[in-house]
């Protein structure tokens, strides 16, 4: 594996006045997890699946819920091997849109349903995330048309940024973010985190492995950066970088 996976684990679920959980069945074919849950109102839950019994637990597999979580359905994204879901963003009850990243190549694909999950079309442009150090990581839309995706950074030297991209047509097309919009980095070696975001309307932030926090305030197209003072990701397991990050509406 190129990179960790940073992921969200939940249990699907219902809270009551009472502060009750209701367990709910997601028809899973073997022992996991689901991770990145995103609601589109109080019926429409969309997430991604993990395998807990696998050597490696990343999938292409996702489920559904359009009734409260009463009743779930599950499926798998048609790409081919070694590609899994970095993050699932949903816009309603039939469409939604996953980041894929290849966890062994590198590398990002967009992929794109209208019908509920039932059929998969790949919505990536030529050229999109295909660079060497090319990693997709985040997929985000503030509405139905107007999206943004970040990834690896990736060029040489003053010029290497992070890859981002926007679209203004439901993601019909994407554009580049110049590289002029974007700070430079903190450390050579940094990187994003997969589904490691957080947005509010047209705000969005991410976070990096040197504990940097970067905001746009234009759907992606221009970006600030600032230091959070967390220390730097270490790779021996103790993570001491960004794990999260959440900013709400106020």
């Amino acid at each position: 594996m190129r990179k960790a996976l940073l992921t969200l684990i939940a249990a699907a679920g219902s809270m009551f006045a009472q502060a009750q959980w209701i367990s709910q069945n997601v028809p899973m074919t073997y022992d996991g997890y689901m991770f990145d849950m995103e609601t589109v109102d109080a019926n429409t839950c969309w997430g991604g699946l993990w395998n807990g019994t696998a050597t490696s637990p990343y999938t292409l597999d996702f489920a559904r819920t359009i009734d409260g979580g009463n009743t779930w359905t599950t499926g798998t994204i048609p790409a081919t091997t070694g590609w899994v879901i970095s993050n699932i963003w949903p816009l309603s009850a039939d469409t939604c849109f996953v980041m894929m990243c290849n966890i062994n190549a590198g590398g990002g694909m967009i992929y794109k349903t209208v019908d509920g999950g039932t059929t998969w079309t790949q919505n990536s442009i030529a050229g999109m995330y295909s660079q060497a150090t090319s990693f997709g990581n985040v997929i985000y839309f503030s509405d139905s048309q107007n999206g943004f995706t970040m990834g690896d950074p990736v060029g040489t030297g003053v010029n290497k940024r992070y890859e981002l991209y926007s679209t203004n047509d439901g993601g019909d097309n994407w554009t580049a973010v110049p590289i002029a919009n974007i700070p430079a980095l903190t450390n050579a070696g940094e990187y994003g985190i997969t589904n490691l975001f957080s947005a509010v309307g047209s705000n969005i932030w991410f976070a990096t492995t040197y504990g940097d926090v970067l905001h746009s305030s234009d759907n992606g197209l221009t970006w600030t950066k600032s230091a959070s003072g967390f220390p730097p990701y270490t790779a021996n397991g103790n993570r001491q970088d960004v794990t999260d990050i959440a900013f709400q509406r106020c």
